[in-house]
């Protein structure tokens, strides 16, 4: 529980996340961090710190003293498997439901972007970072992306190439995977090194950037990621 504390807390310190949207919820985070650490040298019977106290908001009716309505946490509902977020089949209600802080933006293609913070887990090959969920007219998911980090990308690798179709390409990199159509890339994941690799922070050694569009006719990456993509063509990264 302290490391997804910590891996969130560092997280929104770097700039992935808009910082007006959590510099209250930043701030009580950090101080209850200190509070954990002073009761830990002070108690070895300290049980540790509660997550969720830390990132739910705060609902009127528990200021107000009455039985308080369950609200979203910050970093969405626990979800069993990454693959439970990684989905085309939702519709915007169910992001806004699930996370209590949602972003608004536009893409290239003039698709209705929410951006979430997402946190899978305490485990080394768990993710942190930004993700985003990009909506058509009708309403169905055309695009998914993160950009974040994590300790070991394997589990996401494994489910990119089982379930999505990614296709890994030699590279100088910690990895580079695409799902092409007419030998065009379509799709791409792309994991490097931290800039700077710490064995005291062993949760974002790799940083991660991945989109995947909804298979069908005329799809193609975003414009920005096609600008990544050619450029570490042109630098022969791949």
């Amino acid at each position: 529980m302290l490391r997804k504390l910590f891996f969130l807390t560092l997280l929104l310190g770097s700039g992935l996340l808009s910082a007006a949207w959590y510099k209250d919820s930043l701030a009580g985070a950090q101080t209850k961090l200190i509070s954990f650490w002073r009761n830990r040298q002070n108690s070895q019977n300290f049980q540790g710190l509660d997550l969720s106290s830390v990132f739910r908001p705060t609902d009127s009716s528990e200021l107000a003293g009455t039985k308080a309505r369950p609200v979203p946490q910050l970093t969405g509902a626990p979800a069993a498997q990454l693959s439970d977020v990684l989905r085309f089949d939702v519709q915007p209600d169910w992001v806004t439901t699930r996370w209590a802080r949602v972003s608004t933006v536009l893409s290239e293609q003039q698709f209705k972007g929410l951006r979430v913070p997402f946190v899978s887990g305490t485990e080394l090959d768990d993710l942190a970072g930004s993700l985003t969920y990009y909506f058509d007219h009708q309403r169905q998911v055309r695009r998914v992306t993160f950009t974040g980090g994590t300790g070991n990308p394997e589990k996401l690798i494994g489910l990119a190439t089982q379930r999505f179709g990614f296709k890994a390409v030699p590279d100088l990199g910690a990895g580079m995977y695409l799902v092409r159509w007419n030998g065009r890339p379509t799709s791409a994941l792309r994991i490097s090194h931290a800039p700077v690799i710490r064995s005291t922070d062993p949760l974002s050694q790799f940083v991660v950037e991945f989109e995947i569009n909804r298979p069908q006719l005329g799809y193609q990456l975003s414009p920005r990621f096609e600008r990544i993509v050619a450029r570490d063509l042109v630098l022969h990264r791949w």
